[in-house]
């Protein structure tokens, strides 16, 4: 196993880590983590609670604590291995999944992130098979996380490398929802292909993203995509763009001390006026106070 200290200068510890080499038993874990892993082979294979599964190119795997997993050798695995807390301090393996009255808002809203480590109801729900797009966001996020847990040489690198976490799991839970669809019509097959939509606007949600860009990527015209998105999410494309990226900017408002114009930046503003003024628009308050009434750090 290659997990990386998680100390900052001896005041705290994070349960977390990174881990990054050939294959994987998750029987080598020293505690209770889930795993996000990242699996590369042009022909691999992996032990998925007592099942050998054959694959070749790119996936992954959101492993929970109760799971087992054996992947061979000759796959290369990159991976986030954390504690629920990470995610909010509330959290611990048995509230998490009893949904615990007690939870506020915020619990509530972060609680959604750890949805693809829970929601099994197949026996493969383990998997997901993101678009190429999604797995290059997801990647270059734990190498981002891997930089920060590594060096550790600023005092905001556990906030930085827990908002990169927070992403790549806000892009998995979308993905098991996709998953979740089933095509035996012509309406499920709109459906997903909406949230395949979705899940894109997520993985760029730091970019600058056009109509244009999406009936390209998607192979649709521009009429039929607008009108479709509209009946799905009830908003325009650029309405629900803002949106995530405002309720992504809120996530680490009260999540992290990161600061201010280092979340304006991560999701896709440039002028902190406008950023300012988007988000008392949408939340009623303004992100300086947003954070004071919700961060629980």
């Amino acid at each position: 196993m290659n997990i990386y200290t998680e100390e900052y200068h001896g005041y705290f510890t994070l349960e977390l880590g990174y881990y990054q080499g050939n294959g994987f038993d998750s029987t080598e874990l020293r505690d209770l983590r889930f795993a996000l892993l990242l699996l590369y082979a042009e022909q691999g294979e992996f032990v998925l609670e007592g099942r050998k599964i054959l694959f070749d190119g790119q996936m992954l795997l959101c492993m929970n604590e109760q799971e087992s997993l054996y992947v061979s050798e000759n796959v290369q695995v990159k991976g986030i291995l954390f504690h629920p807390s990470v995610i909010n301090g509330a959290f611990d393996f048995d509230n998490i999944r009893t949904q615990s009255e007690s939870f506020d808002i915020t619990q509530q809203q972060d609680h959604y992130f750890l949805m693809a480590f829970m929601r099994r109801e197949k026996e493969n729900d383990a998997i997901l098979f993101p678009s190429l797009d999604a797995i290059e966001r997801i990647a270059f996020l734990m190498e981002c996380f891997q930089e920060q847990i590594t060096k550790q040489d600023n005092n905001h690198w556990a906030c930085k490398s827990r908002s990169f976490l927070i992403e790549s799991l806000s892009i998995c839970s979308t993905l098991t929802e996709e998953k979740t669809i089933t095509c035996e019509n012509e309406q499920d097959a709109q459906e997903k292909e909406m949230q395949r939509i979705v899940a894109y606007l997520k993985s760029n949600v730091s970019k600058k993203i056009t109509i244009a860009e999406l009936t390209k990527e998607f192979q649709m015209n521009r009429t039929d995509l607008s009108k479709r998105f509209l009946e799905y999410t009830g908003e325009t494309v650029m309405e629900y763009m803002t949106r995530i990226r405002i309720e992504f900017a809120a996530t680490m408002l009260r999540d992290t001390k990161i600061p201010l114009i280092d979340i304006m930046e991560r999701v896709g503003f440039r002028d902190y006026s406008y950023f300012s003024n988007t988000f008392k628009k949408k939340k009623g308050i303004s992100p300086q106070a947003y954070r004071k009434k919700y961060c629980w750090m």
